[in-house]
């Protein structure tokens, strides 16, 4: 017999689940209003959203670059950032060579480590190439932009200067904001003479810096608690950033100690984000296939006692169900790597 030879391409969309969900509340589909369907929908955000409550969903850690700057020692996180999971202070090296701009604007300046001076192009999709005599490898690259602008950035190398290949993925459109930085790790980055980036978007670039790296140091960050750091007698210490206070409000942001003395250095983080939100009907849920079963359960559980003409004799199978597949699909969220246990006992009474 023929299988379908294909994994992963069946999707089930929101209608469907809320769908599935009410049919085990013994609810008919036409039975619905607009009202009860919002209620199903909004039992359905808030079950992703605690589903976070319970313990670290794998598929939203995240990984991310954010550019430090001197004497700034607040950081804004991303909206939905739940915890800072692992935290890394880089320090890069930056690579030297010639340096062009295609397009206008004085290219050296984009090169010269003064956050002060721009190199802004004249013309659309321009780019600003180097030229490093020897063959190198360019894997990680930041753009300090001199002006608040979109623009779509793809990075290429050349061994000849005349035909460039593209490497790493392009970050695509990306709202850049003046003074601030955009880091990214080009992978896989390959071995060339020449390097690139290049506009393809339409826009004219101005930037203020654009750092080239192939190698860096990167120390783990200490994470302070809040009686820790309320307790540091000078919080505008400047040095290297290698602690961290984690400030959980409804937007997070991390508090660095000490205070970043320069604005060439950057963290890597692996951050645990909230999942996306329902949002229309057609979507698809931001949770991979291993968890439906145990969201259409939830899901119907959470709706029996608010959902007219449920049956609420239900309500507990439906109860031991939900149970059951939650515990089921979190057993299973895991890495399956050796675990290592570091005791670290201290008093804490945040």
């Amino acid at each position: 017999m023929a299988t379908s030879g294909t994994v992963g391409q069946s999707f089930i969309d929101v209608a469907d689940i809320i769908d599935k969900a009410i049919r085990r509340c013994g609810v008919q589909p036409n039975m619905l209003t607009p009202e009860t369907t919002q209620i199903v929908t909004d039992n359905l955000f808030m079950l992703l959203t605690t589903l976070a409550n319970r313990g670290i969903n794998m598929w939203r850690v995240h990984r991310s670059l954010m550019g430090l700057y001197a004497n700034q020692a607040e950081y804004t996180m991303a909206q939905g950032t739940l915890d800072i999971l692992y935290a890394l202070y880089r320090m890069p090296q930056r690579l030297s060579g010639t340096v062009v701009s295609s397009a206008g604007g004085t290219a050296t300046n984009a090169t010269d480590g003064d956050i002060d001076t721009l190199c802004t192009q004249v013309s659309p999709n321009g780019n600003i190439s180097w030229d490093f005599t020897d063959p190198v490898v360019v894997n990680s690259i930041g753009i300090l932009a001199g002006a608040t602008a979109s623009y779509t950035l793809v990075f290429e190398v050349s061994d000849d200067d005349v035909v460039w290949t593209q490497v790493g993925a392009s970050p695509g459109a990306t709202a850049y904001t003046n003074g601030r930085w955009q880091w990214y790790d080009i992978e896989p980055a390959d071995s060339a003479r020449y390097f690139r980036v290049r506009e393809t978007g339409g826009g004219t670039l101005s930037v203020r810096e654009v750092f080239v790296t192939s190698t860096w140091t990167e120390i783990t960050m200490a994470r302070l608690n809040r009686d820790e750091y309320s307790a540091l007698p000078n919080k505008r210490l400047p040095g290297q950033a290698l602690q961290f206070w984690f400030d959980r409000q409804i937007t997070p942001k991390m508090v660095l100690w000490p205070m970043p003395n320069t604005t060439f250095t950057l963290m890597s983080l692996y951050t645990h984000r909230q999942i996306e939100d329902v949002g229309v009907l057609s979507n698809t849920l931001d949770i991979p296939q291993r968890w439906y079963e145990a969201v259409v359960t939830g899901l119907a559980f959470n709706s029996v006692l608010e959902l007219p003409g449920a049956d609420l004799q239900r309500y507990e199978t439906l109860k031991d169900q939900a149970n059951m597949a939650m515990t089921t699909a979190e057993a299973e969220e895991r890495d399956a790597s050796p675990t290592q246990w570091q005791p670290n006992i201290s008093p804490y009474t945040a």
